[in-house]
């Protein structure tokens, strides 16, 4: 059974939108994916970053509209965009300076 969430996204710093993606409960750590060069490649859905521990999930490719149907004539059209296959942070990831404040510690 697939089950559809909604993801925040912000695309160039110009607006939020929302990215529809469906998971898929019956699998377990691993989902198959089809990258450009049409190869199949396993993917885990969560993975641990080695430097500082950070969980990251699997976010599989999907379409959101990009733009706006208001009177903002720099974002007009809206459009359908496809977004890859990424992973991202589970957690806010922190600021430049309060990376290099810690790593001054």
């Amino acid at each position: 059974m697939w089950k559809s969430i909604r993801v925040p996204f912000l695309l160039l710093g110009v607006s939020t939108s929302l990215i529809n993606f469906g998971f898929n409960d019956t699998e377990e750590h691993a989902e198959l994916i089809k990258n450009s060069a049409e190869k199949q490649v396993i993917k885990k859905k969560e993975l641990v970053w080695d430097k500082d521990n950070a969980r990251m999930v699997l976010i599989p490719t999907g379409y959101f509209e990009m733009g706006s149907r208001n009177n903002i004539s720099n974002e007009k059209p809206v459009h359908k965009v496809e977004v890859s296959v990424f992973y991202m942070d589970v957690h806010d990831s922190r600021t430049i300076p309060e990376i290099y404040q810690r790593n001054r510690l």
